[in-house]
């Protein structure tokens, strides 16, 4: 993913059209967790899932996306801060007190490693590498660096036990999107049940079908569910819906 598809994912954050989807869920009053699709799912296109990735959205006070923290595991994150934003310190910050605690917090990781090429020029380099330092990432030792041409940190806490859970907080969906949702898992499982009729009368198999048949009542379930799930989180906010 190029700093280009960066760029334009925050873009998207900010409100303009585009065919990505964002899926957030807030950490702070200016972090976020999310999900990140470079494009919505499409029917016959593909008969793998459609990639996605974990990241971390940055706003300024006004509620501006500004920076973009893409997931790549616990060898990589790839980060990224519009030119005109840089110099503030905004990453550094969000990195050393939200969104490393947070990724370690998730219990799939004890260390997090970045990457700094220096195919973009010397000062970019070092501009990046001294906001990672700010973060609290240190250099590897020289035996354990990738490549000659970059530079790879790592951050690991003295005391992991000692980080703070950010728990996040949940965000209700409006009625309307609640219904909209329900149409989409009706027209999943109607979907599914085509596709079971094409297996009980061509393929004859019986377990198949009715293993599609099983899928099929689930899927149609979730809609309610969803909705039983909605109700449940105004009731806890204290909200009427």
């Amino acid at each position: 993913m190029n700093d280009e598809t960066l760029a334009r994912l925050i873009y998207r954050a900010n409100g303009a059209y585009g065919q990505e989807v964002l899926v957030e869920r807030p950490l702070t009053e200016t972090i976020s967790w999310g999900r990140i699709w470079l494009q919505a799912p499409q029917p016959d296109e593909s008969d793998l899932l459609t990639p996605n990735y974990y990241a971390y959205l940055i706003r300024d006070q006004a509620q501006r996306c500004v920076g973009l923290v893409i997931d790549h595991g616990e060898k990589d994150l790839h980060v990224y801060v519009p030119p005109h934003r840089r110099g503030r310190g905004l990453m550094s910050q969000a990195l050393r007190e939200v969104i490393l605690p947070h990724l370690l917090g998730r219990g799939d990781r004890t260390e997090q490693l970045i990457t700094i090429s220096r195919n973009y020029g010397q000062a970019t380099f070092e501009a990046a590498a001294r906001a990672a330092r700010a973060a609290g990432f240190e250099p590897l030792e020289l035996g354990e660096q990738a490549e000659e041409n970059t530079l790879t940190l790592r951050y690991r806490p003295a005391e992991a036990d000692a980080l703070p859970w950010i728990e996040g907080r949940n965000t209700l969906p409006t009625m309307e999107r609640v219904g909209q949702l329900r149409r989409q898992l009706a027209y999943l499982a109607s979907r599914l049940q085509l596709i079971g009729a094409e297996v009980e009368l061509q393929l004859g198999d019986e377990v198949l079908t009715d293993d599609i048949a099983n899928l099929t009542r689930e899927v149609q379930d979730l809609g309610e569910r969803i909705e039983t799930a909605t109700w449940a989180v105004a009731r806890n906010q204290g909200h009427r819906l």
